[in-house]
């Protein structure tokens, strides 16, 4: 259950934290007369790097993740958003499509502005105008971190069985 807690703490980080950086950037970028809507995402990755930083001052998560549950889990949703097609392109418009990615929750949007294939690479080279990210990515973490959290304690115990057994 430390698992849940931290995931909540890093959830409100992120977009309490995420919001108010992206409000700050908005507003620098404005006042340095850069259009702001073009380079807000820059504000993403100031964001992890508060949030990295402030874990690394503050010591919190230490010792509550299982860090080779954690990489897997994390390998597995990039390997399926790279592996699984989107089941049917959504057409909204006449030249706007939409992609959803993610499995088992759908979290990651493409928009493009033409019919391209149901695979996620070769539609973001292929005149992605936008994309959106929500939360069902944390969603899609717990789930396969709670499945290879529970195959390495079967197999952990297994393996003491099994010494027990010889020795």
């Amino acid at each position: 259950m430390k698992i849940m807690s931290e995931l909540m703490r890093f959830n409100v980080l992120l977009f309490v934290g995420g919001t108010a950086i992206s409000i700050m950037t908005f507003i620098a970028y404005s006042l340095i007369g850069i259009d702001a809507e073009k380079y807000l995402w820059t504000s993403f990755i100031f964001t992890l790097i508060f949030i990295y930083v402030l874990y690394k001052r503050k010591g919190w998560g230490k010792g509550y993740v299982v860090r080779k549950a954690a990489w897997v889990s994390i390998s597995v949703i990039i390997l399926f958003i790279l592996v699984i097609p989107d089941r049917s392109p959504t057409h909204l418009h006449t030249v706007k499509y939409m992609y959803s990615y993610g499995f088992p929750f759908p979290f990651l949007t493409l928009y493009g502005d033409n019919n391209g294939s149901s695979f996620f690479i070769s539609n973001l080279f292929s005149g992605v105008s936008s994309w959106v990210m929500n939360t069902q990515i944390f969603a899609n973490f717990i789930v396969f971190y709670f499945v290879f959290y529970l195959l390495l304690n079967i197999r952990e115990r297994k393996a003491r069985n099994l010494d027990l057994k010889t020795g």
